[in-house]
């Protein structure tokens, strides 16, 4: 599935912050803007920078994942490079993956993270305007 085939995205970036270091607690906040027009807002703590933001992202959305792989390698070189973030994640017996690029590695997990939350809202609303609300009764034929 390509990011066109989902139509609008549920959830969108707003901002990150991060603290990390050797003598701290690594913690983010994250902010998201909803579809619907508003801002939420969320902090957490986690093993390191992109666990906590990850974190915040899931209590957000109310998405809970595991995550299978994450990797991050560089795309360009010199002082500007941009590094892409792969995340690969199941969620009800389904695989999913998104992909980002930024200058900022923690921004561009951010971002794919995030894609792989929209990618399973897609999913669940698609899911609800297919499935029919009950079976119609069955009506007698004649022979």
């Amino acid at each position: 599935i390509s990011a066109g085939d989902l139509g609008p995205s549920a959830w969108a970036l707003e901002a990150i912050t991060c603290n990390a270091g050797s003598a701290t607690i690594p913690s983010a906040v994250v902010c998201l803007w909803h579809q619907d027009g508003q801002i939420h807002r969320e902090a957490s703590c986690g093993d390191g920078p992109v666990d906590a933001v990850f974190k915040a992202i899931e209590r957000i959305t109310g998405v809970e994942v595991t995550l299978r792989d994450y990797r991050i390698r560089s795309v360009t070189v010199g002082e500007d490079a941009q590094g892409e973030a792969h995340v690969e994640a199941d969620h009800d017996g389904h695989t999913i993956s998104g992909r980002a690029v930024s200058t900022d590695v923690i921004e561009a997990s951010a971002l794919a993270f995030l894609q792989v939350i929209n990618r399973i809202v897609s999913r669940q609303a698609a899911g609800e305007r297919i499935r029919p609300t009950q079976n119609p009764p069955a009506e007698p034929v004649s022979a």
